[in-house]
């Protein structure tokens, strides 16, 4: 992790590179910050208290058989950890999702807190999709389904909320969420956010299989939904921060009043 962040501070003094002059970026207002924190607990409160109590993908038969997919037997058996890591790849899976969120300062400016608020808005509209999408599809996760077989007793209270994987979609939020509004910005250091921030994102996917959390399937998923809100979300924010405005003409023998939208 400190390679990663020191590789990050080299790439960023190198790519002092010529680059067009950034867009116009608005100030952070208290109203986006507040309507971020509200999307953020609201994400929270469905973690939380919004619990199937019985798994409608179970990956078993009417009779209790085996039904799981090849490939995310196989992927399970091939990156799972031994029982007594587990933990130890649970936890270092809550560090590579949130870690890219410092390469916001590694390169410091006056538009630092307006990119974390993109960034916030970003992962905080990813979590109630990705909440959502895991109560709706009430699959059972793996340290549920090989219980009897590990002997492991998981934790119950989300026990059918495997898919999608809340960590890989929050990675990868955060990842093109950064990398999408530098690109908008024309910032020196993109290159930077994906060589640093990449591998982190796909790390967490990773160590949430092998910490037997989720399926791959499960974390491919989360991975598609954050990487599209964090992609899709600092261009709509753009756009409906330039918003429509209107502009006076007025010429030697013409005045006129022209009203334009930027998009």
């Amino acid at each position: 992790m400190i390679l990663a962040f020191l590789f990050a501070a080299v790439l960023t003094g190198s790519d002092q590179v010529p680059s067009p002059p950034p867009a116009d970026i608005e100030p952070s207002t208290a109203t986006e910050w507040a309507i971020t924190a509200t999307a953020l607990a609201g994400a929270a409160a469905i973690d939380r208290w919004l619990q199937p109590a019985t798994c409608t993908w179970c990956d078993r038969d009417g009779q209790g058989n085996d039904t799981l997919n090849a490939f995310d037997k196989s992927a399970r058996d091939a990156l799972r950890w031994s029982d007594g890591n587990l933990h130890k790849a649970d936890v270092l899976s809550y560090v590579t999702e949130y870690a890219p969120a410092l390469l916001l300062f590694v390169h410091r400016d006056g538009q630092t807190v307006s990119r974390a608020l993109v960034a916030l808005e970003s992962l905080a509209a990813t979590d109630l999709a990705t909440g959502g999408l895991k109560v709706a599809f009430a699959r059972e996760r793996p340290n549920v389904h090989f219980a009897a077989e590990t002997g492991i007793a998981p934790n119950v209270r989300d026990s059918n909320k495997s898919f999608p994987s809340g960590h890989a979609s929050g990675a990868f939020a955060l990842l093109f969420a950064m990398a999408e509004t530098c690109r908008l910005e024309s910032c020196s250091y993109e290159r930077t956010i994906w060589a640093v921030g990449a591998p982190l994102a796909i790390t967490t996917l990773w160590l949430r299989v092998a910490a037997d959390q989720h399926y791959m399937t499960d974390v491919l998923a989360g991975a598609g939904v954050g990487a599209g809100f964090g992609w899709w979300l600092p261009q709509w924010r753009q756009r409906v921060r330039r918003g429509a405005f209107i502009e006076p003409s007025i010429g030697a023998r013409v005045r006129a009043v022209s009203v334009r939208y930027a998009w």
